[in-house]
């Protein structure tokens, strides 16, 4: 009590950064999956990057006549990729890297299988 001495303390340790909060959590997540390119970009993308390094032709009459399909209109017109659902990008990017339909009976590959069969062909020399 009545004594001068000096009594020190240890240091406390530092404190921990609370974590966000949930609704951060989740708007944080949001922003990111919101700046990630969605598949269908992703496929369009690869679509027209395989074409121009593939040389494929781009009009409805030979793309209708590889992949098996009747076009409608002017067989001569550029495709539009907008057009297409995914199932479609898929069945236009497999046609831009091998230059023919699927074997008939055969299952179309996954989005995924097909962006990476993609980025492997772009890759090449």
């Amino acid at each position: 009590g009545d004594t001068d001495e000096i009594i020190t303390m240890p240091d406390a340790p530092p404190l921990r950064a609370l974590p966000p909060a949930k609704e951060e959590q989740k708007s944080v997540k949001a922003a990111s999956a919101a700046a990630a390119p969605s598949t269908t970009t992703r496929l369009r993308n690869a679509v027209r990057k395989v074409w121009d390094k593939a040389g494929r032709d781009l009009r409805m009459g030979p793309a209708c006549a590889a992949l098996g399909v009747e076009c409608e209109g002017d067989s001569s017109e550029e495709i539009n990729l907008d057009t297409f659902n995914d199932a479609g990008l898929v069945l236009m990017l497999h046609y831009a890297i091998q230059g023919s339909a699927l074997p008939s009976g055969s299952e179309p590959p996954t989005s995924e299988a097909v962006l990476t069969e993609a980025k492997a062909f772009l890759c090449t020399a």
